[in-house]
């Protein structure tokens, strides 16, 4: 739920008030007294209404609300009463109406919440639109991204007095802004809406807030006002100043930019779903990847020509669902030795769709001892930190961590059919295969033990090939939008599912060129699909 809205009537003299929150934040107590001058006082009509408009607070709705009643009563002398419809602030009302008596009002919103919406309404702008970088992020990429955010940092930037869209309280302030005016009830008018596409999760909220502790200051206060104001109480105690400063911000800033390398294992016949990846989140994501082979052939050859993505790990086994365990362990033992120190390594099934916001997630939950997906049998948390055979992550996407990485490849592989007695799977001196990759690395972490797992069986839709609608009972329905946002992945999606999730779910702008190979789908057709995310 987003932030309720709040209408802050400030009915004083603009001079006053600027004085009284100077002299405000020069202490760090206030004396609670009764002020019912303040809480309760009517416009006297011979005063001029200012509006200061905070941007993505709904001031123009203000503007159309507010104006017509104010200049229809306004017994002042200068432009019937009312200043609004441009964004100022208190230096221009000392500047401009010096000596005159200025009633200000505001509406104040959460400054996460109004960050959120400036960047959706900033890519609206007609500038903007040649910023491709920018109009291709997400709400959760732009905030990852450190040149993009200073390049737009009035999105984001503190200071702005910016507070939240409450709907509960729009009502309470509506009634305030009634009594103050002397009018009857006002009935806000909705200007400009701006439109989201996606959520905000969460995690993304607190990392925005980190950026502005003086427009939360504000907010939190001016919400303590206003309530007081409603109930005709003491004014509050006016709360700490926040920590402020590039010291402190970068002590918050927990995360950097981080290489996450996917394997994907292939086989030749499955093209169709390469080339979907591909042209979908492979395109439009930050994740890395290689498709991952057991042996060169001429085929795969010419096709690696082309798109330069595949990678043979000369495995010594052929086919599907045997010595999964000895190609992961090579594509691990190349990570290490062309991969940055430090980058998360993964793999992931060519049946496997990614929404834009995996790849946040993934960053929030950043650890070097990282165990990342979709587990098998997980009942205790404690089984987080140690992983089997059984209790495990799902292959269909995995990642871990460096230290893990390097923690595996400091023991031997070893394949029942071939290593005799000592390769067994309660051995924890060897990396003992299972004929699965999954289970393999399950087994493999269980034995290192300390684990930083991570379970994403909420958000990670982890389906069996879908033969009826009951498959959807589980997870939700990937063709009732928006799938992704409070989902962040697709396991057995079909190259149509895909490509639909990718321009119609999301309608995101980097892959937009082969959006014409997409089509709109419905429950019915992923069932009638002869695909049926099959293997």
């Amino acid at each position: 739920m987003e932030s309720p809205a709040i209408f802050l009537m400030l009915l004083a003299s603009s001079f006053v008030l600027y004085i009284l929150f100077q002299d405000e934040l020069s202490s760090n107590e206030l004396v609670v007294e009764k002020i019912p001058e303040i809480l309760q006082r009517q416009w006297s009509k011979q005063t001029l209404i200012a509006f200061l408009h905070i941007g993505k607070t709904g001031g123009t709705s203000i503007d159309a609300t507010v104006e017509p009643i104010v200049r229809f009563l306004s017994k002042a002398p200068y432009r019937r009463g009312y200043l609004g419809r441009i964004h100022f602030d208190w230096s221009y009302l000392k500047k401009a109406f010096y000596g005159y008596d200025v009633d200000v009002i505001t509406m104040l919103r959460h400054p996460v919440d109004r960050a959120i919406s400036q960047y959706y309404f900033h890519k609206s702008l007609p500038r903007q639109q040649t910023d491709y970088d920018f109009l291709n992020s997400t709400v959760e990429s732009f905030f990852s991204n450190w040149t993009m955010m200073m390049d737009h940092r009035t999105i984001w930037q503190d200071g702005q007095g910016a507070v939240a869209w409450f709907t509960e309280k729009l009502d309470e302030s509506m009634e305030q802004l009634s009594r103050a005016l002397g009018w009857g009830k006002i009935k806000m008018a909705h200007k400009r809406p701006t439109v989201h596409k996606g959520g905000a999760s969460e995690q993304l909220k607190k990392r925005i807030a980190v950026l502005m502790p003086m427009d939360i200051w504000l907010y939190d206060y001016a919400l303590d006002l206003f309530n007081a104001r409603k109930n005709d109480l003491m004014q509050p105690k006016r709360p700490p100043l926040p920590q402020t400063g590039p010291d402190y911000l970068h002590s918050q800033r927990k995360r950097k930019q981080t290489n996450i390398y996917i394997g994907i294992f292939a086989t030749f016949d499955n093209f169709e779903r390469r080339e979907a990846q591909r042209e979908t989140w492979l395109l439009s994501s930050k994740f890395k990847h290689k498709f991952l082979i057991d042996n060169w052939t001429p085929e795969w050859a010419l096709e690696n020509k082309k798109y330069g993505d595949i990678i043979s790990l000369n495995s010594s086994f052929t086919g599907y669902a045997y010595g999964f365990g000895d190609k992961l362990y090579r594509w691990f033992r190349y990570a290490k030795e062309n991969f940055p120190e430090g980058t998360i390594v993964g793999k992931s099934d060519d049946d496997f769709y990614a929404c834009s916001n995996l790849y946040e997630v993934v960053l929030e939950n950043i650890h070097p001892r990282m165990y990342f997906g979709w587990w098998h049998f997980l009942e205790e948390a404690g089984e987080l930190k140690m992983p089997s055979k059984r209790i495990r992550v799902d292959s269909q996407f995995v990642l871990i961590g460096w230290d893990l990485l390097l923690i595996v490849l400091n023991k031997p592989y070893c394949h029942p059919s071939i290593d005799g007695e000592t390769c067994n799977i309660t051995n924890p001196d060897v990396r003992y295969d299972t004929n699965s990759g999954g289970s393999a690395l399950g087994t493999w972490l269980g034995h290192i033990g300390d684990i930083h797992g991570i379970q994403m069986n909420k958000r990670m839709a982890h389906t069996k090939a879908y033969e009826s609608k009951a498959i959807f009972n589980e997870y939700k329905d990937p063709t009732t939008k928006p799938y992704c946002g409070e989902m962040v992945s697709y396991h057995k999606a079909t190259p149509e599912l895909q490509r639909y999730l990718e321009c119609f779910d999301q309608d995101i702008a980097a892959s937009k060129i082969f959006c014409l190979k997409a089509k709109n789908l419905t429950a019915y057709d992923l069932i009638k699909s002869p695909k049926k995310g099959k293997n």
